[in-house]
């Protein structure tokens, strides 16, 4: 009988706020990625989030760094503190598609920040965050557990 895996990935940084030259910057909206208990079967196993990226003024392109506590060899890694298993982070691009960001690596976008309120209906000016376990990193089977990794994502306007 197979034992389940537990995958959790813990976003940190739900609230950033940096003033820079009188301008406000933050980060919110971010919440923690639960995968639940996972049975292997083969299959990738996704979630996405909508970020909100606030400035207080317009315009602007902007660079995100995503680095996780368990980065090993320029991939995301999952941890039980023993063993990992690889997992895909993917950023928010141009046209409706998305970057696959590596660790610690800065990625500039051509997307301008839009002023927005953290408060306020998600709507379409919200940046997407994709994490992707595949089915491939789960083959063989890893061991039983719960595996988590926490992500610190850092926004710098451009």
């Amino acid at each position: 009988m197979l034992k389940p895996l537990i995958l959790t990935t813990l976003i940190l940084c739900s609230c950033y706020v940096k003033t820079v030259s009188a301008m406000m910057l933050q980060i919110n909206n971010l919440e923690d990625i639960h995968f639940g208990t996972v049975i292997p079967d083969g299959s990738d196993l996704e979630i996405n989030d909508r970020v909100f990226i606030y400035r207080d003024t317009e315009g602007r392109r902007y660079a995100i760094t995503i680095s996780g506590l368990h980065d090993n060899g320029g991939q995301f890694n999952l941890s039980n503190g023993t063993d990992t298993i690889q997992y895909t982070v993917r950023w928010d691009g141009p046209r409706g598609s998305f970057v696959t960001m590596t660790p610690s690596s800065k990625n500039r976008f051509r997307r301008t920040v839009r002023v927005l309120s953290c408060l306020g209906e998600p709507n379409n000016n919200l940046a997407r965050l994709r994490i992707i376990i595949p089915g491939n990193a789960l083959d063989p089977i890893p061991i039983a557990g719960t595996y988590t990794d926490t992500l610190t994502i850092l926004l710098e306007i451009r």
